[in-house]
């Protein structure tokens, strides 16, 4: 408390020194450094390159949803371990599909139906393998708990979708 009013007192007499009308030029400059050194050292990233911290998002991400569904399936700890093996490789799969896509639209063009058919498909052959694992990792009665969650969750965001207006 006492550094606190002491800093207090310090900004106090700052401020009464430059109130006075000889110091106004050096005011302005002395804000506007101020201003300057506020607004770059705001912009600069905090945690390192942006590579870093979208693969520590992804890690995190991975494991939350690997404990996720541990938790609702009751996942032994060998099935939560290829889980996270599953869950890795799936988001390997759609990033490589989603960069394809990203680079087509880069070059400014809009997507052709052939172009929306061969992501669309490869969108469903990965559902499909992802289908397929799954079925080996879990027992019967975890994929069909895991089938009603995905239904469940698939009707939520279909509830908080925003509907288009139809008459405008």
């Amino acid at each position: 408390m006492l550094k606190f009013a002491q800093q207090l007192f310090v900004v106090v007499n700052f401020f009464a020194i430059f109130t006075q009308p000889k110091f106004k030029k050096m005011k302005k400059l002395l804000v506007i450094a101020f201003m300057i050194v506020g607004t770059t050292t705001f912009a600069q990233a905090k945690d390192g390159s942006e590579n870093n911290i979208m693969t520590l998002n992804n890690t995190k991400l991975i494991e939350g949803q690997s404990q996720k569904m541990k938790n609702t399936l009751e996942l032994s700890d060998g099935q939560t371990a290829q889980i996270k093996v599953w869950i890795t490789k799936q988001d390997k799969n759609r990033e490589a599909i989603m960069a394809e896509a990203r680079a087509l639209k880069a070059e400014g063009q809009q997507f052709t139906e052939a172009q929306k058919n061969e992501i669309k498909s490869k969108m469903d052959a990965q559902k499909t393998a992802t289908d397929t694992q799954l079925k080996s990792i879990l027992t019967p009665k975890q994929y069909t708990k895991w089938q009603e969650h995905k239904e469940t969750r698939k009707k939520e965001i279909e509830a908080r979708a925003i509907k288009p207006n139809p008459a405008g």
